[in-house]
């Protein structure tokens, strides 16, 4: 699943990530669609190369600090990481 992810990143940001260790998963339920969320934790080489690679699919690629972190629904994992 690593290599999945790392060949993801790097085909969708430009970024290339080391470090990648399974965090936590969640059941996400948005109206008639379910997902399973899968997180990693990784370490990014060369965020001076970061760009959205895949403009057709996003709108934007962007980085928040953890106080700007826009409303998502899957923020309580990720509230999970900066208090554990």
């Amino acid at each position: 699943m690593e290599n999945a992810l790392d060949r993801e990143i790097l085909e969708e940001t430009n970024l290339k990530i080391v470090n990648i260790s399974f965090f936590a998963h969640q059941k996400i339920i948005l109206a008639d669609t379910h997902w399973l969320g899968i997180y990693f934790v990784c370490d990014a080489e060369n965020w001076e190369n970061m760009q959205n690679q895949e403009p057709e699919k996003h709108e934007k690629l962007q980085l928040f600090s953890r106080e700007n972190l826009p409303k998502m629904h899957d923020a309580t994992i990720i509230e999970k990481f900066f208090t554990q």
